[in-house]
């Protein structure tokens, strides 16, 4: 890895603290940075064009923003990965070097290429690994904090909040210290867990999928709260998880691999795909009370699901979305919510993919374009989704198995 003092992480939430943790146990002097909010938009517009799409201005806007505090901006480094398309996300690293540089500031980047499937390089050897953990710990959390977030709604939210901040303290102290007892953490976790958890019953909140461009899934502030707001219109929310993007990344990167005829490679990064999904069937078995909620199925499953309506050189996230979007709802999904930004060319493609998938599953599908400066139409448009799954569709059965997410 680059030499730098400091490493700031863009903010997305739980996952951005679980890699500054795990860099901290390896030695790096990681931190995220916390969201501006509002903020950062404004700061990135104030230099920018508005044509941009949201993550590349919350991300640049959140650095202008931790600039202003500080005088001594040498030897700080800001992580900002790259890729080449379908997107514009591999050109966010450029933008952003330009723009504060001719804002005068001073700023160094680190970055990891999505074409070398984000690997860190032999140098830092055991990172990428502990880092995956991190990820899926991080979505185990997640996805625990919203199964049981519609038994725990009003007075009794605390609770769960509660417990929710003692995980999370619980995962910070295990990756700081190098991840060791990540196990242990984890299954000291399912035992505090497992009794908040009541039996499904025919009363029990439709589930409804969660997918989506990776940054505005799993940043809070950018999605406006999304996750929140669905579980107060009464509906349980079952997002996708992170872990599943890495791997993606990774199945990808052996494909193309394999295509251009580098053979060795391509098995050396299908191996890597096989270490990393039985690293996570592992750590998702210590839940087992839990275990509808977190299965994912192969990367490979996933994709083959996506197919139908869309082929392999469409490329990028949207092949993801559209295969996760049918799995779940294969699997007794009440309906569908895909978040991306406002201009994002795969979600745009999804957009227009996903009549063909609400029609085929009879399920209502939003599609949510978040614009830079959000406005107050959100809430009333998951209101009538939400009106759409409650009144239209069957709750789904009380069978656990049924309620996968």
């Amino acid at each position: 890895m680059q030499p730098f003092r400091t490493l700031l992480l863009p903010y997305m939430g739980l996952y951005s603290y679980a890699i500054a943790w795990t860099l901290q146990g390896f030695g790096v002097n990681a931190r995220v940075l916390e969201p501006a909010g509002r903020q950062a938009v404004e700061l990135a517009l104030s230099c920018l064009r508005g044509a941009e799409c949201l993550p590349c201005l919350v991300t640049l806007g959140d650095l202008m923003a931790e600039l202003k505090k500080i005088d001594d901006a040498s030897g700080l480094a800001y992580f900002m990965p790259t890729s080449k398309g379908p997107c514009r996300f591999g050109l966010y690293r450029s933008l952003q070097e330009l723009t504060l540089k001719e804002l005068g500031a001073e700023a160094t980047f680190f970055s990891l290429d999505a074409s070398e499937g984000y690997s860190f390089g032999a140098e830092a050897k055991g990172v990428e690994l502990a880092l995956f953990k991190a990820i899926v710990a991080a979505d185990i959390l997640e996805a625990l904090r919203a199964a049981l977030a519609p038994q725990f709604q009003g007075k009794d939210a605390s609770e769960l909040e509660g417990a929710y901040d003692y995980a999370k303290e619980a995962l910070r102290a295990s990756l700081c210290s190098g991840g060791q007892d990540l196990k242990a953490t984890l299954t000291k976790l399912n035992r505090m867990f497992a009794p908040l958890k009541k039996a499904p019953s025919p009363s029990s909140p439709p589930l409804v999928a969660l997918v989506g461009e990776i940054f505005i899934r799993g940043n809070p502030v950018a999605n406006g709260g999304i996750v929140a707001k669905l579980e107060t219109l009464g509906l349980e929310v079952a997002p996708a998880p992170m872990a599943e993007w890495v791997e993606w990344v990774l199945f990808t990167h052996a494909r193309r691999l394999a295509r251009q005829g580098r053979r060795i490679e391509a098995l050396k990064a299908y191996f890597k795909l096989f270490v990393l999904e039985r690293v996570e069937g592992r750590l998702r078995a210590l839940f087992p009370g839990f275990q509808h909620r977190l299965e994912a199925g192969r990367i490979s499953q996933i994709a083959r699901k996506a197919f139908p309506y869309a082929k392999e050189c469409f490329g990028g996230e949207g092949l993801l979305m559209l295969g996760k979007a049918r799995s779940l709802l294969g699997l007794g999904a009440a309906g569908v919510v895909c978040v991306y930004p406002f201009g994002c060319l795969p979600g745009n493609i999804v957009r227009v993919l996903s009549k063909g998938m609400a029609r085929e599953y009879r399920r209502p599908w939003l599609n949510v374009s978040i614009e830079p400066l959000e406005g107050t139409h959100l809430m009333t448009r998951l209101e009538a989704f939400a009106g759409q799954v409650l009144g239209r569709v069957e709750r789904p059965p009380s069978s656990p198995a049924a309620r996968i997410g």
